[in-house]
């Protein structure tokens, strides 16, 4: 059985299946994408001994195109310890025991994280509750009082 090469680059996936939808005018560079196999850790028998299931996608930061400043900030935010020093993304997926499976879940993670920095964060603004409801409240607070004091016994 031949296994394949430790690394090859790979554009990323076209047709039906398997197309990344990104959002519109971002891009990711051809070839940029790099997937190499190898053997998945844990529990499975012989099929994690024999095949090659576990995916490792790299990505130099670089060659995704088309994001703004900001939303490149919140990537780079997202992507926390999966980025290297060098700018590199390291994605890794060993769920499933099929490599084509695998690899469209290191794509389908790739595809969440630039669609999440691409949607700007709505910005929280601080209200204050209304004086009906303070009242209320303290209404509530002062009813919930008198319940448990008069399940007290006269002492």
């Amino acid at each position: 059985m031949s296994d394949s090469p430790p690394t090859s680059p790979a554009p990323p996936p076209t047709g039906p299946a398997g197309a990344m939808r990104l959002p519109a005018g971002v891009s990711i560079t051809p070839g940029a994408i790099v997937l190499s196999a190898s053997r998945s850790s844990g529990p499975g028998g012989q099929n994690v001994n024999k095949v090659n299931t576990r995916m490792e996608l790299r990505l130099s930061l670089p060659a995704v195109t088309g994001l703004s400043p900001t939303a490149f900030a919140r990537l780079r935010s997202l992507l926390g310890k999966r980025l290297n020093s060098l700018g590199e993304v390291r994605l890794v997926c060993q769920i499933s025991r099929s490599q084509e499976m695998n690899k469209q879940g290191c794509l389908d993670a790739l595809t969440e994280l630039i669609h999440q920095a691409w949607d700007v964060p709505a910005i929280r603004h601080r209200t204050k509750p209304s004086r009906g409801a303070k009242q209320r409240r303290l209404e509530s607070k002062k009813h919930r009082s008198e319940t448990k004091s008069q399940r007290r016994g006269v002492e």
